[in-house]
């Protein structure tokens, strides 16, 4: 697996192309972001176009409608003639309209100065305002992506920009520091803040991009990489700052020059900088990541001689008999079988959703395919039910958040109050869902002991399933 998805990772040493958010050219109405204990790093709100100041009536011919809505143009220009206002042709007992000279017509000279004071208020107004209005729904666009393909793409906080050109014209570009972050939005008054994600850490990315051949030394690399480990603090503190420098010092043999400049260099030289040039970064998950995990299981697998069950099976394809047989080696299970032997199915059941089940009595897993809505989240609800009876633990995984919230609500309450349910950090919701299942957990346990509340779980779901064959 590690060596499928090295050959299908391409080393990007060049991010130009990516979708980039530097943080020094922000709006000069957003605040600049800083090292803060919450971890937020923008917030901006909703702020809807105004539209400009309505002409009137006395103004119609003299002014160009369309430049009255560009707030970078100037003062909409009052043409040198126009038609003559009808309240003058009126009181000449004329009903034929003639062409004047804003001169001799003191009443669109008067309307022109009171409309285009308010004009000018607008225009300052919008200008103030469009910078942060195009950021925010930048920033919209990228939380809606994120929330559709949260298993593709992610949101970074990048520091440290390293970059060359060498003399064959390839250039480097690239930051050395990230952290992942999340963009919530509040539905009720459309607030976007952006964060770095709970629970995450500044990650050193050298090894990524780079290599001998640029003077880059992987073993002094690791050794600042688990400094950073231990003390590496916001990407944006003095700490981090202070690494960056280190890691110049220590990580690299060719000459590099060090700024703490927020602005991005125009254009690479053959000498190589390391700039601060902090930015938000949107692109697609990172895999080298990946790639460490599948090198840390290998070793495991390596040190301890076998393999269990659920990844032997992914390398090497097994019979009923041989799976039957490799899982005897572990922990033995209970008479009854994994479902015990009146499985307490708090959900009604049908032929089908009971053939699934019996089939798990027979085997190590099963496989079940169908369109939406014949029951799969159902059957997946008794089954989990089932196996907390007997005293099992489950995961349940799904690619997408809304299956597991779906499923989480199908279950009893005794069962739903025992699951911790673990959402994609890229929302807010994610973090604070987390958090209050593990702290309804906490406070079951702290409140009765482990066989008081098996027996009230075992309570509810007997509940459940007389309920379900009523």
């Amino acid at each position: 697996m590690r060596e499928v998805v090295h050959r299908s990772q391409q080393r990007l040493r060049n991010t130009r192309s990516q979708e980039l958010l530097w943080l020094g050219d922000l709006p000069a109405a957003v605040r600049r972001p800083e090292d803060r204990p919450d971890g937020l790093l923008l917030a901006l709100e909703h702020v809807p176009r105004a539209a400009a100041p309505v002409l009137p009536a006395a103004l119609d011919g003299w002014v160009n409608p369309a430049s009255c809505e560009d707030a970078d143009g100037g003062d909409p220009d009052l043409q040198a003639e126009g038609p003559e206002p009808m309240q003058a042709r009126e009181a000449d007992g004329r009903g034929e309209e003639r062409t004047v000279r804003r001169e001799d017509c003191a009443e669109v000279l008067s309307a022109y100065t009171a409309w285009v004071g308010r004009w000018r208020r607008w225009a300052a107004r919008e200008r103030t305002d469009r910078p942060v209005r195009e950021l925010y729904e930048g920033l919209y666009r990228w939380y809606q992506r994120l929330v559709r393909q949260d298993d593709q793409l992610e949101l970074v906080l990048a520091t440290g920009l390293l970059m060359w050109q060498d003399a064959n014209g390839e250039v480097v570009h690239r930051h050395v520091l990230t952290h992942r972050a999340e963009i919530t939005v509040e539905r009720r008054t459309a607030r976007l803040a952006v964060r770095l994600s709970p629970g995450g850490a500044v990650r050193v990315e050298d090894q990524d991009f780079l290599d001998s051949e640029d003077g880059w030394l992987p073993e002094q690399a690791a050794a600042v990489d688990e400094t950073l480990a231990a003390d590496a603090g916001h990407p944006l503190g003095t700490a981090a700052l202070e690494q960056l420098v280190h890691w110049q010092e220590r990580v690299l043999t060719r000459p590099v020059t060090f700024s703490a400049d927020w602005q991005v260099p125009k254009r690479p030289e053959a000498q190589a900088r390391l700039v601060q040039a902090p930015a938000l970064v949107l692109r697609v998950r990172d895999r080298n990541a990946l790639l460490r995990y599948y090198k840390r299981i290998g070793e495991r697998l390596s040190a301890d001689g076998s393999a269990p069950l659920g990844l032997a099976q992914l390398v090497v394809p097994l019979e009923q008999p041989e799976r039957l047989a490799w899982q005897s080696t572990g922990p033995s299970v209970r008479p009854g079988g994994v479902l015990g032997a009146d499985p307490l199915f708090p959900l009604k059941t049908n032929p089908q959703q009971r053939s699934v089940l019996a089939r798990l009595e027979q085997d190590t897993a099963v496989v079940v395919q169908g369109p939406p809505g014949t029951g799969k989240t159902h059957t997946i609800a008794n089954l989990v039910s089932a196996l907390l009876a007997q005293g099992q633990r489950v995961l349940v995984t799904s690619a997408r958040d809304q299956a597991l919230t779906v499923l989480r609500d199908k279950l009893p309450p005794p069962v739903r109050d025992l699951c911790v349910l673990m959402l994609s950090s890229v929302r807010q919701e994610g973090s604070d869902e987390l958090e209050r299942t593990v702290n309804a957990l906490i406070d079951q346990v702290a409140a009765t002991d482990a066989e008081q509340l098996r027996s009230c779980c075992l309570s509810g779901l007997e509940d459940g399933v007389f309920a379900g064959r009523a």
